[in-house]
């Protein structure tokens, strides 16, 4: 019960108690003065009993120390951090590996293979220009594939020296497997090529006359 209804008890009762008892000077009826003492007597043992049995503040009580929760809360709150690595070192993922055969497919086309020629002309009706011209074509091709093949295996060469011991051996195996790939490939094309002009060269030195003189010789 709140402490003010506590009070409010005992002065009422303390009121009725000497009501009464002015009361017996002022010829007020007994039952009257014996009503108002018994009903101010019963508010103030009422009021004191009520003040007897109210338990102090639980503030009072627990404000010398902290709670159980709070002094939990302070503790964890200064519960040190882990302890960085020595020297201010930081862990960080190592860095993807390479794909060297990536790298070596992007330096084999930086190298730039020549296009292909034009189908040479038929030689069982080409004139004499047209052959010659085929033959020029066919000379530059050549030679570009030659620089070509040169530029692959130069590339593919310092890839595998960059990387010898950086990455397993099968990778640069790889390359070098790639690389003689590519070269071949570009031979092997560049043969038939010169191959197919000089079938139609053949065909076209053979219907000529003694008295023309032949072209220079095919590469």
């Amino acid at each position: 019960m709140p402490t003010e209804v506590r009070i409010g008890l005992l002065v009422v009762g303390a009121v009725l108690v000497l009501a009464a008892l002015v009361s017996l000077a002022l010829r007020v009826p007994r039952t009257l003065r014996v009503l108002l003492g018994l009903f101010g007597i019963g508010l103030l043992a009422w009021g004191l009993t009520l003040q007897l049995l109210t338990p102090s503040s639980p503030s009072a009580v627990s404000s010398p120390a902290a709670s159980p929760a709070a002094s939990s809360a302070s503790t964890s709150s200064t519960v040190p951090s882990p302890a960085a690595p020595a020297g201010g070192a930081t862990t960080t993922a190592p860095p993807p590996r390479p794909d060297l055969t990536l790298i070596a497919s992007s330096a084999f086309a930086d190298c730039g293979k020549p296009a292909d020629p034009a189908a040479p002309p038929d030689g069982a009706s080409a004139t004499k220009a047209q052959m010659l011209a085929a033959q020029q074509t066919m000379k530059a091709y050549d030679a570009g594939v030659t620089a070509y093949t040169k530029c692959v295996d130069a590339a593919a060469s310092r890839i595998t020296n960059e990387y010898q011991g950086l990455v397993p051996v099968s990778e640069i195996a790889a390359v070098r497997a790639l690389d003689i790939k590519v070269h071949n490939d570009a031979v092997e094309q560049d043969t038939q090529l010169v191959g197919r002009f000089n079938k139609q060269l053949r065909i076209f030195l053979a219907r000529q006359r003694p008295y023309q003189s032949p072209l220079p010789p095919a590469p």
